[in-house]
C-alpha cells in the first residue's frame, strides 16, 4: 500500500552524492525498531531534501512497509485536506474496518461523502485518521511520510498533528522534510503547518538531520557528470564555487553551459555566471518554449495536477496542450508519474509564477476558477483573480467557499476565506457587509482567533448593527472584548449600550444579560442585572430566546455563587430557551456558554466531581464534533481541576497540558481555570517554584483593574505554596487577599473560593487569629451540615486548630475526630488525610505516640496513593518528630522574651518595634526557640512550660 508514488527526478538523483552521514542515518530510520519514531529533512531550497526523502520512502517500500506519502505543493497550501487525501486516498479499502462514525468523518474531509447536519471537526477527523493508523499498523509498519510540510495545507496539519501526539507504541514512522530557510529573525518557522507537525513529532523523539552544503569536490563532481568531457577544469571549479554547495543550483548551472560549442574555441571559452539562484532560473525560464513554460504555470498552481487536468486548462490558453506538456518535460522542467505532474523542483514552479505579471497571474487563477466546480477552490481562485477591489461575485464565491470548508470540518480555512469575503465586500452593500463581518468574527471565535474575532465585532458594532443583529453581536462582542481586552473594557461596551439615546427595551434586555456575566461597572450584582433581564425578556414575549438563556444562566451562576447550591429550575429553563433559539432563529452558541456545559461546571463546585466529569467530556465531545476549538481550552480547564479535586493528577494534568497547548496553538487566551488548575498541581506534587512562577506571571499579565475570579483563583494557589513552605506570614496575606476579593464579588459558595477556607483558617491559626478562624469553621460546619460532608469537615477541622492552638487539645480531638468522619463521605480525597495529619499532630503533643503514629501513618499513605509530594513532607516531618524527639534547649533572655511576645499574638513587626530589633532578627529568634524546643509553630508556644511572664 502506497500513496503518492515517490518518483526521483534524473536531475537531481545526484544530489546523493557525497551525503553518506545523511544517508546512513535515513537508513538506520527506515530499518529501525517497530515504534512509533520520528526523522527530519532539514535544509535550505534546492539542498536535496526532496530526493534524501523520496530515497527514504523508496526504502521503506522495499520492506514492504505500508507507505502514506504526500508531497506537499505550494499550490495546495490553501485547499483543505489536500494533503491527507494524498495520504489516504491509496489505502481507502483498507480502511473500511474504522467504526462508522470515524469513517464517516474521513470521508466528509476527504469529500467522498455529503456532509450531515453537524460537520465534523478537525479534532473528531484526527481521531478518525488516528484510529486509521493504528488499523493499518496492526498490519505492517506504516511510514507517514510528507515533503515540504511548509507547504502542507493547515487542515491536514491540524489533523495529523492531532494524531501523531497520541502515537505511543504504535509501529508508525514518520518522515518530514521542511525547508528551513523559512524562519522568522529568532530562527523560528514562520509557516503554521510546519510549527503544527513539528509540535505534533516532539513526543516521538525526533531526530534532525540537517542537509547543509556540499564540499566543492563534490559539487565539482555533479558538474563533470552534466559536462562534456573536454571541458576545462577551471570552468568546474568556477562553477563548484558559484554553487555555495547547493546541488540545484550546481545542475542548473551546469546545464546552462551544456549548449552546444560552435567550435573548439567555444568551447574552452570561460562562462559568464549568474549572480544569483533567481538571475539563473529566470534565465533557465526563458528559455523554455512559450507552451512548455504556460504548461509549469498551470502544474504549479493547479490543485491535483494530472495530465488531463492541466491539457484541459491549456485548451484555450495554447494550440497543442499535449505538446505544451510533452515540450515542458523534454525540457526538464515538469516530471510525470501515474499520470500526475509535478515540477522537477518546486523552485522552478515558484520562479514560474513570481516571473508572472500582476494582469498575467490574475488572468491564470481566473482560468483556473472557471475549471472547478469544488466552492473552497473555486473560491480562492477567485480571490486570487480580483484586484483587490470590492466585486460582488467574488465575494458571494467565497460565501460557497466558507460553508464547504465549514461543512467539511476546515474551521480554520473557513474562517480565513470569510475574512477573504469581508474585503470583497462592496461596503456600499450595507447588509451584506455586515453579515459577512458578522459571520468572520464567529468564525474565528470558533477557531480560536479571539484578536480577529474582536476586530470584526467591534466593526460591525461601530457601524451600527440592524435590531435582527443585536442578539448575535452584543453577547459575542462583549465575550471577546473580555479576553482580549480586559473586563473593565467589556463593561465599558455594556455601559454604552445601556445609556445610549435610542436603545430599545430588547436591546437593553441584551445589554444587561451580558453585564450579568462582565458588570456593568456600576456595582450592582449579578443576580440584579439578571433578573431584571429576565423580566424584560418576559414583558417582550419569546423574543431572543438565545440572549434569554443567558440571563438565565447567570442567575443560577449568582445563585450558586450566594451559597444557594445549583439552581436546576433555571439551568432546565436556559436549556430549554436554547433549543428553541436553535428553531426558530439559529445561531451558533460557544460550547462553554451553553446551559449543559455551565451544569457541568457547577457539579464539580458542589463536590458532584463523577457528574462533573461525565458532562465535561460530553461537553468536549460536542466542542470537537462542531469544530468549536475556542471552547476546548475553557473546558478542559475546568476537568483539569475537576480531576485535581478528585484526586487523579496525572489525569488533571494531561487535561491542563492540553487545554494550554490547544490555546497556544489557536492563539486563544486559556481561561484562569487553566492556569490555575495546572500551578494547582505544581504545588500539590512538590514543584513550589513552577507554581509561583506561572501565578506571577499571570497577575502580572492581568489587565483587570477591579476584582476578578481569575485574581482570587491565583492568590489562592500562591498562599498555599507559601503555607505548605511554612511561611504563614506570606500565606495568610495571599489567602486573606482572595478572600477579600471573594466577599467583594458576593461569593459565598466555597467550591467558587477555589475551597480554600481550609488553607485560609489553618494560616489564620499559625499567624494567632483565632478568634476569625473559629467563625470561619462555624460558617463551614452551618452550611456543610447537611449535605456538603467535604464543607463540614473542614469547618471540624479548622475549629480542631483553633482549639488546639489555645490548649484544650482534648476538645481538639473530638473536633478533628467530626472532621474525619465527615471527610471520609468526601469525594474529595485529599481532605480526609489533611484531617489526620492534623489530628496526629495533637495527639503527639497529648503524649500519645502509637495513636499519632497511626494516624500519621494513615495520612502518608493517603497521601502517597495520590502523589501529593508536599503534603508527605509535612506528615514525614511530623512522623520524625515522634521518631526521634529532641531534647529541651535553655532559651537566651532575648529568645524568651520574643517567644513570651509571639505568644500573645503579636506579630513580628510589632515585636520588633517593642524590642528595637530588626524584623529578620526577630524571625531568626524564632526560629532558634522553635528548633530548641521541638515546636511546630507559634501554636505552640503559649502550651510550653518554658514560655512564662
Amino acid at each position: 500500500m502506497t500513496g503518492r508514488d515517490a518518483v526521483l527526478s534524473p536531475d537531481l538523483t545526484a544530489a546523493l552524492v557525497g551525503r553518506e552521514l545523511e544517508n546512513a542515518a535515513v537508513a538506520a530510520f527506515v530499518q529501525g525498531s517497530a515504534t512509533a519514531g520520528a526523522l527530519i529533512l532539514d535544509g535550505e531550497a534546492g539542498i536535496g531534501k526532496s530526493t534524501m526523502w523520496g530515497a527514504g520512502v523508496g526504502a521503506a517500500l522495499g520492506r514492504h512497509d505500508t507507505v502514506l506519502s504526500a508531497r506537499a505543493a505550494q499550490a495546495e497550501a490553501s485547499m483543505s485536506f489536500a494533503g491527507l487525501g494524498d495520504l489516504l486516498d491509496p489505502v481507502a479499502e483498507h480502511l473500511q474496518g474504522l467504526p462508522a462514525r470515524q469513517q464517516a468523518a474521513l470521508d466528509v474531509a476527504l469529500s467522498r461523502r455529503t456532509p450531515g447536519a453537524v460537520a465534523p471537526s478537525e479534532r473528531e477527523i484526527g481521531i478518525a485518521l488516528l484510529a486509521a493508523l493504528r488499523l493499518l499498523a496492526a498490519e505492517a509498519t506504516v511510514m507517514l511520510a510528507v515533503d515540504d510540510i511548509q507547504w502542507l495545507d493547515r487542515a491536514s496539519a491540524e489533523v495529523l498533528g492531532y494524531a501523531l501526539r497520541r502515537l505511543r507504541t504504535e509501529p508508525v514512522r514518520v518522515l518530514l522534510a521542511r525547508r528551513s530557510n523559512d524562519v522568522d529573525d529568532s530562527g523560528a518557522d514562520t509557516a503554521p503547518s510546519t510549527v503544527t507537525m513539528l509540535e505534533a513529532v516532539s513526543g516521538l523523539a525526533p531526530q534532525l538531520v540537517h542537509l547543509g552544503p556540499l564540499p566543492d569536490a563534490d559539487v565539482a563532481e555533479l558538474i563533470r557528470s552534466r559536462l562534456s568531457t573536454s571541458a576545462r577544469p577551471a570552468v568546474a571549479r568556477r562553477l563548484a564555487a558559484a554553487a555555495r554547495g547547493n546541488p540545484f543550483w550546481a545542475i542548473e548551472l551546469a546545464a546552462a553551459t551544456t549548449a552546444p560549442a560552435a567550435s573548439a574555441q567555444d568551447a574552452t571559452r570561460e562562462i559568464a555566471l549568474p549572480a544569483s539562484l533567481d538571475a539563473l532560473l529566470t534565465a533557465r525560464l526563458a528559455r523554455l518554449p512559450d507552451g512548455a513554460r504556460m504548461a509549469l504555470l498551470m502544474v504549479t498552481t493547479l490543485s491535483r495536477p494530472t495530465w488531463a487536468a492541466v491539457a484541459r486548462a491549456l485548451r484555450e490558453m495554447v494550440a497543442d496542450p499535449d505538446a505544451a506538456i510533452d515540450a515542458a518535460v523534454a525540457a526538464g522542467a515538469l516530471t510525470e508519474s501515474s499520470g500526475r505532474l509535478a515540477p522537477t523542483h518546486p523552485l522552478l514552479g515558484t520562479a514560474a509564477l513570481h516571473a508572472l505579471s500582476p494582469t498575467r497571474r490574475r488572468r491564470l487563477h481566473r482560468r483556473l476558477a472557471e475549471l472547478t466546480f469544488e466552492p473552497e477552490q473555486r473560491a480562492r481562485h477567485l480571490a486570487l483573480a480580483s484586484t483587490g477591489d470590492p466585486d460582488t461575485e467574488i465575494a458571494a464565491a467565497l460565501d460557497a467557499g466558507v460553508l464547504s470548508a465549514r461543512a467539511r470540518g476546515a474551521s480554520h480555512a473557513a474562517a480565513e476565506l470569510a475574512d477573504l469575503a469581508v474585503g470583497l465586500t462592496p461596503p456600499t452593500d450595507l447588509s451584506e457587509f455586515a453579515r459577512r463581518r458578522l459571520d468572520a468574527a464567529e468564525l474565528c471565535f470558533a477557531a480560536g482567533d479571539l484578536d480577529r474575532a474582536c476586530t470584526f465585532a467591534t466593526d460591525v458594532y461601530q457601524a451600527g448593527p440592524s435590531p435582527a443583529d443585536w442578539p448575535r453581536l452584543l453577547p459575542l462582542l462583549v465575550e471577546v472584548t473580555y479576553w482580549v481586552r480586559g473586563q473593565a473594557a467589556a463593561q465599558a461596551v455594556v455601559r454604552t449600550v445601556l445609556h445610549a439615546a435610542d436603545a430599545d427595551l430588547r436591546r437593553r434586555a441584551i445589554a444587561l444579560a451580558c453585564a450579568a456575566d462582565v458588570g456593568d461597572g456600576t456595582g450592582r450584582g449579578r443576580a440584579e442585572l439578571a433578573q431584571e433581564s429576565i423580566d424584560l425578556f418576559d414583558t417582550l414575549g419569546d423574543t431572543d430566546p438565545g440572549v434569554l438563556s443567558t440571563a438565565l444562566i447567570y442567575l443560577a451562576e449568582a445563585h450558586l455563587d450566594a451559597g444557594h447550591g445549583i439552581a436546576l429550575d433555571l439551568l432546565e429553563r436556559a436549556e430549554t430557551t436554547e433549543k428553541q433559539q436553535q428553531l426558530s432563529t439559529p445561531h451558533w452558541i460557544p460550547v462553554l456558554n451553553r446551559a449543559r456545559s455551565i451544569r457541568a461546571y457547577q457539579l464539580k463546585i458542589v463536590d458532584d466531581l463523577n457528574g462533573a466529569r461525565a458532562e465535561l467530556l460530553q461537553a468536549l465531545s460536542t466542542a470537537r464534533s462542531e469544530g468549536d476549538d475556542s471552547s476546548l481550552p475553557a473546558l478542559l480547564g475546568h476537568l483539569a481541576l475537576t480531576e485535581c479535586w478528585a484526586g487523579n493528577y496525572d489525569d488533571a494534568l494531561a487535561a491542563a497540558q492540553e487545554g494550554l497547548q490547544h490555546a497556544a496553538q489557536t492563539g486563544g487566551i486559556a481561561p484562569a481555570t487553566l492556569f490555575a488548575s495546572r500551578a494547582l498541581l505544581a504545588v500539590l506534587t512538590g514543584d513550589p517554584d513552577t507554581a509561583r512562577t506561572l501565578m506571577t506571571e499571570q497577575l502580572r499579565a492581568k489587565s483587570d483593574t477591579v476584582a476578578s475570579k481569575r485574581t482570587l483563583v491565583y492568590l489562592h494557589v500562591l498562599g498555599l505554596a507559601a503555607l505548605l513552605d511554612g511561611d504563614t506570614t506570606l500565606a495568610l496575606e495571599h489567602l486573606d487577599g482572595a478572600w477579600t476579593i471573594a466577599a467583594e464579588l458576593g461569593i459565598e459558595e466555597p467550591g467558587r473560593r477555589q475551597r480554600m477556607e481550609g488553607d485560609l483558617g489553618e494560616a489564620l491559626v499559625a499567624c494567632g487569629h483565632l478568634d476569625r478562624a473559629d467563625e470561619l469553621a462555624a460558617t463551614q460546619i452551618a452550611l456543610g451540615r447537611a449535605t456538603r460532608p467535604t464543607v463540614a469537615g473542614v469547618g471540624w477541622r479548622i475549629r480542631g486548630l483553633t482549639l488546639a492552638a489555645r490548649g484544650e487539645l482534648d476538645a481538639a480531638v473530638i473536633a478533628l475526630d467530626h472532621a474525619i468522619d465527615a471527610h471520609r463521605s468526601s469525594p474529595l480525597p485529599l481532605e480526609l488525610p489533611r484531617s489526620q495529619l492534623e489530628l496526629g499532630k495533637v495527639q503527639r503533643r497529648l503524649r500519645a505516640p502509637a495513636a499519632a503514629r497511626a494516624n500519621l501513618d494513615a495520612a502518608a499513605h493517603r497521601f502517597t496513593a495520590l502523589g501529593a509530594t508536599s503534603w508527605i513532607r509535612v506528615t514525614q516531618a511530623q512522623l520524625a518528630r515522634i521518631a526521634t524527639p529532641r531534647p529541651s534547649a535553655q532559651l537566651t533572655p532575648t529568645e524568651t522574651r520574643v517567644a513570651i511576645l509571639a505568644s500573645h499574638g503579636r506579630n513580628n513587626r510589632e515585636i520588633a518595634a517593642e524590642l528595637f530589633l530588626s524584623v529578620r532578627t526577630i524571625e531568626g529568634h524564632l526560629a532558634a526557640t522553635y528548633r530548641k524546643l521541638n515546636l511546630h509553630g507559634r501554636a505552640d508556644l503559649a502550651r510550653h512550660p518554658s514560655i512564662r511572664e
